[in-house]
């Protein structure tokens, strides 16, 4: 497989995170591609602000979009309404990103920041894995 991607575009767009069961399978994924011959520069991985792919992504090598908010809890309570604020910030952000990005996928392997970044996908009809 090439690496090649349009300008301003990337091959594959990695989203998800918070923990390290979603971000270590998400840069596995990123460097199988890399072994398969993309460059790391056409692999855009997303994640959270708030999780701990802020260290390992860039660490490992790939370029990392942060997006804003938290997950919503699981009972009624004020602080879920500043959760669904930066969860309509994050659809936004998202949105823009897969639009400027124009991956040819979008992997999805979990966590608060796969939400907006698979949605943005099925609406633009980007495959998403």
């Amino acid at each position: 497989m090439s690496g090649r991607h349009t300008k301003g575009g990337c091959f594959a767009l990695i989203a998800g995170g918070g923990t390290a069961g979603h971000v270590l399978p998400a840069i596995a994924i990123a460097q199988a591609l890399v072994d398969r011959g993309h460059r790391p520069s056409s692999i855009e991985m997303v994640g959270s602000e708030r999780g701990i792919e802020s260290r390992l992504v860039p660490a490992a090598g790939f370029s990392l979009t942060l997006l804003p908010g938290r997950g919503i809890e699981r009972k009624v309570s004020l602080q879920n309404i500043g959760a669904l604020l930066g969860l309509l910030r994050a659809m936004g952000r998202a949105w823009l990103l897969v639009g400027r990005k124009k991956p040819r996928v979008v992997v999805s392997v979990g966590g608060y920041a796969s939400v907006p970044c698979a949605l943005a996908a099925a609406v633009r009809r980007i495959p998403i894995i």
